[in-house]
């Protein structure tokens, strides 16, 4: 196979001297602006920095690898073994070496997803356990409506719901509220059978009142 060119050593473009010496190969343009392609990269236990675009100030953009260990692949400005769309004060979009992501927002120590805005999506599956079927359970303390009442006229949320100041403070786990909202379901659904129970009652006793009315009337 016929070849173009071999060169032994490293190859400038644009300014007479490789950047800083250790780029195999350096294009830079009027501008200021350059890029660069290293091998053996001289920089922490067997990491190899691919390719760099980088203006006036500093990295715009790194591509690198570690040849041993941790094999990180790292795109963002001078990171640490992530992915960074934009890399300012506001990125655009972040993957850090714990593989926790944010998006409009700073990766989370604790969540896998932070997101800066809104977010809207076809379907959103959440494993909740335990399902609050609980609730049909023998035994389980079922408040009574006076009781429910009575909270409410005190602190001016459901039983076992969080009030409105914790919920704008601190949010909220969709999780952990959608169980809260099944529960109160129902519970609100035994109160329904309750009451269709205590009407039927009614309805009987009223029947037989009226049947008694009727025979005096006779």
């Amino acid at each position: 196979m016929p070849v173009g060119a071999i060169i032994q050593g490293a190859v400038a473009i644009g300014s007479n001297t490789p950047f800083t010496g250790i780029a195999k190969f350096h294009v830079k343009d009027d501008g200021g602006n350059f890029f660069n392609v290293y091998n053996n990269f001289g920089i922490g236990n067997g990491m190899r920095l691919v390719g760099e675009f980088s203006s006036v100030g500093g990295a715009g953009a790194i591509v690198r690898y570690t040849g041993a260990g941790s094999s990180i692949v790292d795109i963002g400005q001078g990171g640490g073994g992530g992915f960074v769309v934009n890399g300012s004060a506001s990125n655009l979009m972040t993957i850090n070496q714990n593989g926790n992501a944010g998006i409009g927002a700073s990766p989370s120590a604790t969540y896998k997803l932070a997101v800066g805005g809104k977010i809207i999506c076809e379907e959103l599956k959440v494993q909740l356990q335990p399902f609050p079927d609980y609730v049909f359970e023998a035994g389980y303390p079922l408040k009574s409506i006076s009781e429910v009442d009575e909270h409410i006229q005190l602190h001016g949320h459901l039983p076992g719901m969080p009030s409105a100041e914790e919920v704008e403070s601190a949010g909220m786990s969709v999780g952990e509220m959608t169980g809260k909202v099944v529960e109160k379901v129902e519970e609100n659904t035994l109160y329904i059978i309750q009451l269709y129970k205590e009407n039927q009652q009614l309805k009987t006793t009223l029947e037989a009142m009226q049947k008694q009315i009727d025979d005096l009337k006779k």
